[in-house]
């Protein structure tokens, strides 16, 4: 690597962590899900046992293994709990991604694409959102490129003993972090592989390559055992209900789904911006179809494994007929790489190279635009939900309490109040030295996070509040408004 490039990459780095990390502090969304993660962290490091697995994938039954937990959890120890210090620690570690996507990119293209994958990736602000996301998918930004890395190493390297363990091992974890479009991965490496058999691996190789994938499985399958087979019974039930199918053959909802594609993979570049799209695909397109260098078998793999997947889920009804954006986290990485390369080819060309300055110019205004806004936002605002005024929410309850021992009813959607439970858990005994009183007692703190897909029922809690205990102060942190009560006799 030359030196220049040396210095690009870094900074580029050192930039795609300050908009990652930057106020964290404040920005932080510590909701539903992140609570329950942190509440099981928690208990690994003040109960140790082993996790066997994660959160559910929001397929009744399905869960996701246990990897997640586990890297996490050196963050919270770092942090002794604090959800920020864990989630610069995700960061950290999303940093290794960010370095493989440049490697994968070099490798495959040029150090000038490995430089403009970096860009794109590092400061598209919604995949900056996605990777600032306390939770699962973020980290499919770290096992995809180091997956792919590998894959081009596989058909690049005369010596592959090493790599194939390593694709398998990255099979195997980003089914443990998202599975709508990472377990369509196995396919697309195995039927794109039956056909090349000059790199197949030796019979060694391939044991050991599988015998790497299933150790990957074995924290779910022993969950499955002692749960009487819950997870494979659900599986069943998922792919085998005749009267909900998981897959719908529907040339309506498959142009509809092929809609929302353009709509996210629009939003990874420009927001809404679908000519920018249009222009950036065309310009792959062409560079794939016209330049020799870029049709190889690694090049052909990428577009495989993005649109094998791509192509599946175009049937796939989703979860209770819903299908999200970030189900397809795992072909993002795969996407930029391609888009980088086209653009980076463009700047060998004498004539041409003012079209990739432009397109990169059109990328970054708009999303730096949206960064600075992001990380200059307050979080004071009337639907504001962040650690931010969490915390300051938190911080009222025990200056209004005082010595008192009081007691914590909190109201969020969907009314499973974990992120709260452990911010008391946690930042209760770490500044205030006590939690919540667990007997019943006259001072009651009531919380509640606005509601407004459902207001009705926000106010049915508050009714019932009312009944409970009368306000004799009240304070509004942001979306979060908080009631001092003394219960009534």
């Amino acid at each position: 690597m030359q030196n220049k490039h040396k210095i690009i990459l870094a900074i580029l780095l050192l930039g795609a962590f300050f908009v990652r990390s930057y106020r964290t502090d404040a920005l932080l969304r510590f909701y539903f899900d992140q609570g329950r993660d942190a509440l099981i962290i928690h208990e690994m490091i003040h109960t140790p046992k082993p996790v066997l697995v994660g959160p559910t994938t929001g397929l009744a039954g399905i869960l996701r293994g246990p990897l997640f937990y586990y890297l996490l959890l050196p963050g919270y120890l770092i942090g002794q709990g604090s959800p920020i210090v864990a989630a610069i620690w995700l960061q950290i570690i999303n940093m290794v991604g960010l370095y493989f996507i440049y490697l994968s990119a070099k490798a495959l293209f040029s150090p000038t694409a490995g430089l403009v994958a970096v860009f794109l990736l590092g400061f598209s602000n919604h995949l900056v959102s996605l990777s600032r996301w306390l939770s699962e998918p973020s980290l499919i930004f770290t096992t995809v490129p180091i997956m792919i890395y590998s894959l081009i190493q596989i058909i690049k390297a005369k010596k592959t003993s090493l790599y194939w363990p390593i694709t398998a091992l990255m099979l195997g974890l980003n089914l443990q972090l998202e599975i709508a479009s990472e377990i369509w991965f196995i396919p697309a490496v195995f039927l794109f592989f039956l056909f090349q058999k000059k790199y197949w691996p030796s019979v060694k190789t391939l044991i050991s390559s599988v015998f790497v994938f299933l150790l990957t499985l074995i924290p779910q399958v022993l969950f499955d055992f002692r749960h009487d087979h819950i997870m494979f019974k659900a599986i069943i039930k998922h792919f085998a209900d005749s009267t909900n199918p998981s897959f719908i053959f529907s040339i309506p909802k498959t142009i509809d789904r092929w809609h929302f594609y353009q709509d996210t993979f629009a939003t990874l570049l420009i927001p809404q911006n679908y000519l920018y799209l249009t222009l950036v695909l065309v310009l792959v397109l062409f560079v794939s179809l016209t330049t020799k260098k870029y049709k190889t078998s690694i090049n052909y793999l990428l577009l495989w494994l993005l649109f094998f997947p791509l192509l599946v889920l175009s049937f796939y009804r989703g979860n209770q007929g819903n299908f999200y954006s970030y189900y397809l986290v795992g072909l993002f990485p795969i996407f930029i790489i391609l888009v980088s390369g086209s653009i980076a080819h463009l700047f060998t060309k004498k004539h041409w190279a003012i079209i990739p300055v432009i397109i990169l110019f059109l990328f970054a205004k708009p999303n730096f635009i949206l960064l600075k806004n992001y990380l200059n936002s307050s979080f004071s605002g009337p639907e504001n939900i962040s650690f931010g005024n969490q915390l300051q929410t938190i911080d009222w309850v025990y200056q209004q309490a005082g010595n008192e021992p009081f007691n914590i009813d909190v109201y969020v959607p969907p009314v499973i109040p974990h992120a709260y439970d452990y911010l008391f858990l946690w930042y209760g005994p770490k500044k205030y030295d006590r939690q919540p009183s667990k007997e019943l007692v006259p001072l009651l703190i009531t919380l509640s996070e606005v509601d407004p897909p459902h207001p009705e029922r926000l106010q049915a809690w508050m009714d019932r509040q009312s009944g409970i205990g009368e306000i004799n102060k009240q304070e509004n942190f942001g979306g979060i408004e908080v009631h001092r009560r003394l219960r009534l006799q």
